[in-house]
């Protein structure tokens, strides 16, 4: 059911794209742009936290393999 929805969703998206593209496209490619930048800090930090918390042990740069 999830994939049948995220499909549908990405096809009303690209359907409507001819649509916006006329009425607001700069509008929606500052908002598409500002959610992929949105999106990719937040990840960074969810990864980051944790090493920085020291929530999980750091690699020991001097042990022998």
């Amino acid at each position: 059911l999830g994939v049948v929805v995220v499909s549908a969703l990405s096809l009303v998206g690209l359907l409507a794209l001819p649509i916006l593209y006329k009425v607001s496209f700069e509008y929606v490619l500052k908002l598409f742009t500002a959610i992929a930048i949105g999106t990719l800090f937040g990840d960074a930090m969810f990864h980051l936290i944790p090493i920085v918390c020291s929530l999980l042990p750091r690699p020991n740069p001097t042990a022998i393999i």
